[in-house]
């Protein structure tokens, strides 16, 4: 009797966790927490609805079944237009989705308009897409939508890269509206302030650029210049518009 007794006390706990658990897997598993809403944000380019429906979820399932939202989350994943989603509980019933979306690093300027990520991988720009505020890269030729999603490794977009890194890096990349490598022995970068291209050799960008950037704000008044050639050591040769025979040496 005394050991029965025992066990009794024993099992009571036990039945007390049971009942505990089983109580919130009942209130987990009830129709209160059906998902009622699935909300998406981040887009930019990317329809919401799309999002919604290449995600799986639909209303009426339970939100707190596994693994739901990570196989949610593999299918937008899916998606090569997409960098990264989150998705997350709102409880009792809704589901943020929360998408980013793989951004320009660049322009591209060839068959048409393309943005360019940081990895060299083309996207396409939709008519929704707002215009990017980055570097425009022209003079590469052969690239269509074919390429969309693949990586552009040419040394033509290796080389512009390396000119927008030392642009960026004087800071002048505000007041440049393109970067041109169609003569990769001679490829350019046009700047805003002066109106005319800026001639490099690629052998040397990181001191052609410093020294072009020594330098604009002391030249920004001439309004005649055809063109800067920073291909010279430790010189700069500037070529006027309306006089062919006068030259600047800075």
């Amino acid at each position: 009797m005394a050991n029965f007794r025992r066990k009794k006390r024993l099992l009571r706990p036990l039945l007390f966790v049971f009942l505990f658990l089983s109580g919130i897997v009942a209130v987990a598993l009830s129709p209160l927490f059906d998902i009622t809403s699935v909300e998406v944000a981040g887009c930019i380019s990317l329809d919401e609805d799309m999002i919604i429906s290449i995600s799986g979820l639909s209303v009426g399932e339970n939100i707190f079944l596994e693994p739901l939202l990570e196989h949610s989350r593999s299918h937008i994943l899916k998606d090569r237009r997409i960098e990264d989603v989150s998705i997350r509980r709102r409880l009792p019933g809704g589901i943020r989705i929360v998408v980013e979306e793989k951004h320009p690093r660049y322009l591209l300027l060839s068959e048409q308009l393309y943005g360019v990520t940081t990895e060299g991988e083309l996207l396409p720009l939709g008519r929704s897409y707002p215009l990017p505020d980055v570097p425009l890269i022209t003079g590469i030729n052969g690239i269509d939508h074919s390429w969309y999603h693949r990586k552009i490794a040419s040394s033509p977009f290796q080389l512009a890269c390396s000119i927008i890194s030392e642009l960026r890096h004087a800071n002048l990349i505000k007041d440049v509206s393109e970067v041109n490598v169609s003569d990769t022995t001679r490829p350019f970068f046009f700047l805003i302030s002066l109106r005319c291209p800026v001639y490099l050799d690629p052998s040397d960008i990181e001191d052609e650029v410093g020294r072009v950037s020594s330098v604009v704000e002391e030249i920004k008044q001439e309004t005649d210049i055809r063109y800067i050639d920073a291909r010279f050591d430790n010189q700069l040769i500037v070529k006027y518009k309306d006089k062919p025979n006068k030259e600047g040496v800075l």
